[in-house]
């Protein structure tokens, strides 16, 4: 008896998925590109195909509840882009940028940075995206931790305006 229903639901809902598929990825693709809003979509079904007998109008559920993921990935997109950027201000603040320096994105967001920044400042930069802590800069570069106070306020700076330029207005800093 189980096998019968489970066919039955699984013919149910193979319908209702060929038929709704078309028009929620259609929906989804003004603001995503095809694999998110792919991703988002069959998502949705798998969670639907759980609850296929406790949601009474499929339909209104399905468009629901892919609406609020996809605002849930905007959003999450949205901070990740905010964290990302003010991590990188709260670490120079800190002294410290090694862990956010270790991937290649940022990697390569340092290296466009050294193509506009004061030469005498790249040194510093350098040091700190390969994780030393100001004190240990000072003793590298034999100059007072002040020095590379100063050095890094007009690193952290330069950063923030760069950040500033290309759209992000605002940057969480550490009190």
């Amino acid at each position: 008896m189980f096998d019968y229903f489970k066919n039955d639901k699984d013919a149910e809902f193979s319908k209702f998925y060929r038929d709704e598929l078309g028009p929620l990825r259609k929906f989804l693709r003004r603001d995503f590109d095809e694999p998110t809003s792919q991703d988002i979509v069959h998502d949705s079904f798998a969670e639907l195909y759980e609850k296929w007998y406790y949601v009474n109008n499929k339909k209104a559920w399905i468009y629901s509840v892919t609406k609020k993921r996809a605002l849930n990935y905007s959003d999450h997109k949205k901070v990740e882009k905010r964290n990302e950027k003010g991590y990188l201000i709260d670490n120079l603040n800190s002294g410290y940028a090694g862990s956010i320096f270790g991937n290649e994105d940022a990697r390569a967001f340092v290296e466009n940075i050294k193509k506009d920044i004061d030469p005498e400042l790249i040194e510093y930069l350098d040091y700190l995206s390969y994780g030393k802590k100001q004190i240990e800069i000072a003793s590298i570069l034999n100059v007072s931790q002040k020095t590379v106070s100063k050095k890094l306020s007009k690193v952290k700076d330069y950063v923030k305006n760069y950040l500033e330029k290309y759209g992000i207005s605002k940057i969480s800093k550490k009190g």
